[in-house]
């Protein structure tokens, strides 16, 4: 008797996979535009960018395939750990009109379907008033008690935007960056649904203000009609497109970001953002009757009730500006009640 044993080998290749994680959007500078942003972990960077979007929540029924820019972003820490950073800009959706999407690639896989809903425009501002806005700041992923009912409202759609300012995650930095990574993680339900909005605080400033600056890549670009105004900002971790000040409208909103930090760490831009300010708030004033209310966010408040450098020095920075030549110059109070500035969130 004879046996015939047939061996079969299989030999499986595992291939390494980067899904889309992180995910958050923001507003761009005119109703039609959405931005999407993730992050991936990928290193060299073998993942694309794409963002599925359309009017049903069914992906089959994705007609819209945008593609944009990954980029490196190395962190400073001791491991020097790198992250891919994902940024898409979408044009040419109709104004207030709920869109669902989908970002990653074919290869790595594609997100969960989120939503959200574009701006007004004149023609459909009046059937979406009233708008509500989220202001918040100084949250991490432990002092989290603003997440659940922020994120809650945006599911039950609610809220237009989101606005944090500034103190994030405490700090994004840390762990060599694992920190930042949970805190997106952690408001990803809420940023990814509504678009959120950022300004840089004091607890963001470690290697120059790198995770902040990387990590929210596709927020606006401030404008710069005379060519003065940076369009990119160094970091420990290398250039950056300009997030530290810029502004935008919503509906019948002109919001204003600012960065405080400038007038602590980088006081030699204070003149430049302030120019840029005074600029922007001239033609925010020729607008009032589109947009009747200018709404300014920074970290750092110019008033505060409390004792300590919190409520003292730097307050007091802030209302006043920065010393030139034995004067102080760039005062934001001033710049704030010249051009009727309405309101102003502050964190800290």
């Amino acid at each position: 008797m004879s046996f015939l044993f047939i061996f079969y080998l299989v030999h499986v290749i595992v291939a390494d996979y980067f899904p889309p994680e992180q995910i958050h959007i923001n507003l761009g500078l005119t109703p039609d535009e959405m931005v999407f942003n993730w992050l991936t972990w990928d290193y060299p960077i073998q993942t694309n960018s794409f963002v599925l979007i359309g009017e049903s929540p069914q992906p089959s029924s994705f007609m819209m395939n945008i593609s944009g820019e990954a980029t490196l972003f190395t962190d400073c820490g001791s491991q020097k750990v790198n992250r891919t950073i994902h940024v898409v800009k979408v044009n040419g959706l109709k104004a207030s009109q709920k869109y669902y999407y989908q970002v990653g690639d074919l290869y790595n896989g594609y997100s969960t379907v989120y939503s959200f809903t574009t701006g007004p425009d004149s023609s459909t501002l009046q059937s979406t008033l009233p708008h509500n806005f989220i202001f918040y700041g100084d949250m991490g992923t432990t002092n989290t008690q603003a997440a659940g009912p922020a994120t809650q409202m945006v599911l039950n759609g609610d809220i237009n935007a989101v606005f944090h300012v500034g103190d994030m995650a405490y700090n994004m930095y840390e762990n060599n960056g694992t920190t930042g990574d949970q805190f997106m993680r952690d408001i990803t339900v809420m940023a990814a649904n509504a678009p959120y909005m950022v300004a840089m605080g004091n607890h963001e400033a470690y290697y120059n203000f790198s995770h902040y600056t990387q990590r929210f890549r596709g927020q606006p670009l401030p404008s710069s009609d005379d060519g003065n105004v940076p369009q990119t900002i160094w970091t420990q971790s290398g250039p950056c497109p300009n997030n530290w000040f810029y502004s935008f409208n919503y509906g019948l909103v002109h919001f204003i970001s600012i960065s405080s930090e400038i007038y602590f760490d980088f006081p030699w831009l204070a003149p430049i953002q302030y120019q840029w300010l005074e600029n922007d708030l001239k033609e925010a004033n020729k607008n009032r009757s589109n947009a009747p209310w200018v709404i300014a966010y920074h970290h750092r408040p110019l008033y505060c009730t409390g004792t300590g450098s919190e409520c003292e020095d730097q307050a007091s920075t802030m209302r006043q500006g920065v010393k030139v030549n034995g004067s102080y110059q760039y005062s934001l109070e001033d710049v704030y009640y010249k051009y009727g500035v309405d309101f102003v969130y502050n964190g800290h």
